[in-house]
């Protein structure tokens, strides 16, 4: 993973190496929206990064882009600046929910599968309504009974 200090270039070339783009990276970063930082500022630790940080919502990306939020990371503030990346931020700042959901569950369903280390990413799925999970991947595989029962089988073990 990348580093919250690592240059905007860098931090897009090891997610091009993974098989991502810009947008890939920006709507990723919408797990932000209930993270707090503990280790870029051992002398802020534990302050979130949006104002609601109980709520999975958009307001990471406007608060990083307005600095207004409590703690912004290098990383954010560069990826909302960055000519790559910035139209695709500002429409997620705007609110756009709707495609920021089809951008980041495309992104995350794939950044899961690539041989990450989830055990080092913080565990926010507190945050995620209950079976959430399972009916999304149960709509991309398909949507059919089998596609229920397999993913209700991978949720529960």
């Amino acid at each position: 993973m990348p580093g919250s200090r690592d240059s905007i270039s860098s931090i897009l070339e090891k997610f091009k190496a993974k098989g991502f783009n810009g947008d890939d990276v920006v709507a990723l970063m919408g797990t932000h929206s209930v993270a707090v930082q503990v280790n870029d500022d051992p002398a802020q630790a534990g302050k979130s990064l949006d104002s609601t940080p109980s709520i999975y919502d958009l307001k990471f990306y406007q608060e990083t882009l307005d600095g207004t939020a409590p703690y912004s990371l290098q990383s954010d503030k560069g990826l909302a600046n960055n000519t790559e990346t910035k139209q695709i931020w500002k429409e997620f700042a705007d609110g756009d929910t709707s495609k920021w959901n089809t951008a980041f569950t495309d992104a995350w369903n794939r950044f899961a599968v690539i041989g990450n280390d989830v055990d080092s990413l913080q565990d926010c799925s507190s945050t995620i309504p209950s079976g959430a999970s399972e009916r999304r991947l149960a709509k991309r595989l398909g949507g059919s009974a089998a596609a229920r029962a397999f993913a209700r089988r991978l949720y529960d073990s």
